[in-house]
């Protein structure tokens, strides 16, 4: 038994499209060379599957984390958006320490991650899950 993991984009039409592993990794580490022109200038909601496979072949799906991605106009991954979901998971940290006065600074973590939920997450439908789950366990 093993593990893998499988990547889908879901454009704002509701087509499912398989990324590959390697291509959607270039593509958020700011690589240029292999764009996806049909998600040129969308928001894509991504599904990262983690799965347990048996002579590679999926057998179940353990997680599935789902984000939103914004491509530029050429197809690859706007690497400000990325910078800026960085920004946002960094400042949604809780820091152990002296509890601090205020009661905005309090706040400044939980809002982060209303923020971060609200621009780079998204929830599926039943239908959404149900149609990459096929894709994935065929």
């Amino acid at each position: 038994m093993g593990f893998g993991i499988r990547v889908y984009g879901i454009d704002p039409s509701g087509q499912v499209r398989r990324i590959t592993v390697s291509t959607f990794e270039r593509l958020y580490d700011g690589a240029k060379d292999k764009p996806i022109p049909a998600y040129a200038g969308q928001r894509i909601k991504i599904a990262m599957l983690f799965l347990r496979t048996q002579n590679r072949k999926p057998i179940s799906i353990r997680r599935i984390e789902y984000s939103i991605v914004f491509f530029d106009s050429k197809g690859c991954i706007d690497q400000d958006q990325v910078r800026e979901a960085m920004h946002m998971a960094a400042n949604s940290a809780e820091w152990f320490g002296a509890e601090p006065q205020d009661v905005l600074t309090r706040l400044k973590p939980s809002l982060a991650r209303l923020k971060y939920r609200d621009k780079f997450s998204w929830i599926p439908t039943k239908e959404e899950k149900q149609s990459i789950e096929r894709l994935t366990l065929v």
